[in-house]
């Protein structure tokens, strides 16, 4: 019987095979979890980063701070329903 150091030596592979092929780009990764790790976090804190960076600009600026349905102020229900049918 093969001691267990030996059983994972024999299935390594060898320093040559631990460059990625070129059709197999997650072998990169696969074989380096904390590099890996370390990229998923720089990746994570830059974009929180430039989340905090956006600007509100998507969101228009009201004239009042409710953004209620204020259209037609002070108008009888009959006038803002036929404003609102007869368009």
């Amino acid at each position: 019987m093969m001691p267990i150091a030996d059983a994972f030596t024999a299935h390594a592979a060898p320093a040559a095979a631990s460059v990625a092929a070129p059709h197999e780009p997650s072998r990169v990764f696969i074989l380096r979890p904390v590099a890996t790790t370390l990229l998923m976090v720089a990746i994570l804190i830059v974009g929180a980063i430039a989340y905090l960076q956006l600007p509100l600009s998507a969101l228009p600026k009201w004239l009042s701070d409710d953004p209620g349905a204020d259209v037609l102020p002070r108008r009888e229900p009959e006038v803002i329903t036929s404003a609102i049918t007869d368009r």
